[in-house]
């Protein structure tokens, strides 16, 4: 992939990230991470899998950088393909992309469920948007900052 590696302070927020999800019991079998092919998100996803327990996860072209936002909300059916194929079998998918994705990919996927989830400008690095399906309520966490 392309871009630089995770940077020291990266690394940090991830583990941070990964021990948080660990705790609410996102972990094991259940999760699934779907990753960029960029440097950083696969090490990301590195960091995730191991301290999530997760085997291993898959890397995917639809989820780069290079992808503009317009583009990612023009041409979703990829996106949506894999999210809806991996939340059949798991409890929990993960998505290790950009924070234009982290911004976007909720609402796209909403859009497909019929729920209204809201565009997010400017995530920082290290922000994790959870969906639930069950309360259809969406969470932005940054653990360690408060």
């Amino acid at each position: 992939g392309g871009g630089g590696g995770l940077t020291d302070q990266g690394y940090a927020q991830v583990s941070l990230l990964a021990d948080h999800l660990f705790e609410r019991g996102i972990k094991g079998p259940e999760v699934c991470i779907l990753s960029s092919r960029s440097n950083r998100a696969e090490e990301t996803s590195a960091v995730l899998a191991r301290r999530l327990e997760v085997p291993n996860f898959d890397l995917f072209e639809c989820l780069c950088p290079g992808q503009s936002i317009s583009i990612i909300s023009r041409n979703h059916s990829e996106f949506l393909q894999l999210v809806e194929n991996e939340a059949r079998r798991h409890k929990f998918v993960i998505i290790s992309a950009h924070p234009e994705h982290v911004d976007i990919l909720p609402t796209i996927w909403g859009m497909s469920l019929k729920i209204q989830i809201p565009i997010v400008r400017g995530s920082p690095n290290g922000t994790a948007r959870i969906f639930c399906l069950t309360s259809r309520q969406v969470e932005s966490i940054r653990p360690g900052v408060t």
